[in-house]
């Protein structure tokens, strides 16, 4: 699916964040998959989205000096992978929803461990493909120029380009600063295709 940003424009903007402007960026991409997740889990008898909501409490906690053992992060991505949902080639726009959301945990991790601008650039383009499910649910129109045009796209557009510039300009990722766009991001969580 294309998108508004290309995979190149996107890495430049992300080339100017530090390692941490990276992860966070990426960490709140994540986030605002876990009500999309928790709803397929709850479908299908699952928990895996308290382990990912671990993982991310754990990595926020890293960007704020906290130690936490790399080898804890490998752990989880290694458990995030093995309870990603296994999808058939007919697969629902949740189930997709569901396997980009963990996806995007584990890009997350990988680039607190490793900093890759490509992890990050996959996060944004996961999140978008996961808005675009969800408009193709409500609407039934997978023309890329209506999606484009839909509030929802919109709107996780232009978070993820509100959140590019605000860590430009922060760099110091304070507990305070970390609460508060955690704050802001709760109110643009991505919800699961019907």
């Amino acid at each position: 699916m294309p998108s508004d940003f290309s995979s190149h424009d996107l890495g430049v903007k992300l080339e100017q964040l530090d390692h941490k402007g990276r992860v966070f960026f990426a960490l709140l991409c994540a986030e605002r998959h876990l009500p999309c997740l928790k709803d397929f889990m709850d479908r299908n008898g699952d928990s895996l989205d308290h382990r990912v909501t671990s993982s991310l409490d754990m990595a926020f906690d890293r960007l704020c000096g906290v130690d936490v053992d790399d080898g804890v992060f490998e752990q989880h991505i290694g458990e995030h992978l093995l309870h990603t949902p296994q999808i058939e080639e007919d697969a629902t726009g949740a189930e997709l929803q569901a396997v980009h959301a963990v996806n995007c945990i584990v890009y997350a991790l990988e680039l607190l461990l490793h900093d890759e601008v490509f992890n990050a650039v996959s996060i944004s383009q996961a999140s978008l493909e996961s808005v675009y499910l969800k408009i193709l649910s409500l609407t039934g129109d997978a023309n890329m120029e209506s999606v484009q045009k839909h509030d929802l796209y919109k709107k996780e557009f232009l978070k993820q380009s509100v959140d590019i510039e605000t860590l430009k300009l922060n760099q110091e990722y304070t507990a305070g600063f970390i609460q508060e766009l955690r704050e802001k991001n709760r109110t643009c969580m991505i919800q699961l295709a019907s």
